[in-house]
């Protein structure tokens, strides 16, 4: 039933994979395997209550496995309840995790507060963790970029564009910081270059492209970064 349910909300019959989960798990209640599973379905299905009620029982019964306290974690982020989060996050590393969400939790809250350096610094300690945490590396970027660092925000980005995990806003983002700083220009055009293919009226595409041309002439072809 558990693996029925993960094809249904593959399929994107999330209700009926829920129930299919559901079922599952009250027929084998102390399987910690399948109710972690099915906790970590309902927080993706932004049922964080009930999420959090499958991983409460999990911990009263294995109070020394770690897995369920950092789905917690995981589920008060999807939730957007950062404090909690940063909460959950303190409990596990007090217990002795050391996992890049618990950081990652902790850099939100402190970010939340406006507290920017603490916030850089959580950050950078979750990708010691892991250096490709996709979460992470996405949000210090940002975050470079609004203190004003921007040769660190694009070694950040550049970090999650060989990770794969780069959408279209984020390359935006990228190739804008290309152009402003006047590096990797010749990168910024051959990126840019692949959005205007699939979209070549697209009038931001063509602005960006505009400018990484001004680089160039500006600067005889734009200093290289090398990574």
């Amino acid at each position: 039933r558990m693996a029925k349910g993960q094809v249904l909300i593959a399929d994107r019959h999330e209700k009926e994979g829920l129930a299919e989960m559901k079922q599952a798990h009250e027929s084998e209640p102390n399987d910690r395997d399948l109710a972690l599973i099915y906790a970590r379905a309902l927080s993706r299905a932004k049922q964080p209550k009930e999420s959090e009620q499958v991983l409460e029982a999990l911990l009263r019964r294995h109070p020394g496995d770690p897995e369920p306290r950092l789905a917690m974690v995981e589920a008060r982020l999807l939730a957007n309840d950062v404090g909690a989060a940063a909460q959950a996050a303190k409990e596990a590393e007090q217990v002795g995790l050391s996992h890049p969400i618990i950081f990652h939790a902790q850099a939100r809250a402190r970010e939340d507060a406006r507290e920017l350096t603490p916030a850089i610094g959580l950050y950078r300690r979750a990708l010691e963790e892991d250096s490709r945490y996709g979460p992470s590396l996405l949000r210090l970027a940002r975050l470079y970029q609004q203190t004003k660092q921007p040769e660190d925000a694009i070694s950040i980005f550049e970090r999650a564009r060989e990770a794969g995990l780069l959408g279209t806003a984020e390359k935006l983002e990228l190739i804008e910081l290309y152009a402003q700083t006047r590096t990797n220009v010749q990168r910024g055009l051959n990126m840019i270059g692949e959005l205007l293919a699939a979209d070549p009226k697209n009038k931001r595409y063509l602005e960006l492209q505009q400018k990484l041309k001004a680089a160039r002439r500006n600067t005889g072809g734009g200093m290289q970064i090398i990574r």
